[in-house]
């Protein structure tokens, strides 16, 4: 079994340094966008940080659909309870 990502890191393409990263945790909302012209790439939109003073980034990539599914499937997977966890839970 392997571990879950608990960050999104973002890289520039072609460099290896991490540009900034978001804790899985703090995502408020995800939402993909649509380009504005013919051939320009979508987007994925992230809000993160505190309720009250959310942050929002913008991330232009071909694969923006994907991400965000990715993204949410492992974010679900995180807060689901494991089925050993609830079935200790119960005894």
């Amino acid at each position: 079994m392997f571990e879950l990502p608990q960050l999104v890191f973002v890289y520039f393409y072609g460099l290896t340094e991490r540009v900034f990263q978001i804790p899985l945790a703090d995502v408020q909302s995800m939402c993909t966008v649509r380009p504005k012209k013919h051939g320009k790439v979508p987007a994925v939109d992230i809000s993160y940080g505190k309720p009250g003073r959310p942050k929002k980034v913008t991330i232009h990539l071909k694969q923006a659909k994907e991400l965000c599914h990715i993204l949410a499937q492992i974010m679900e997977e995180l807060i689901r309870p494991s089925v050993s966890s609830s079935i200790s839970s119960r005894l």
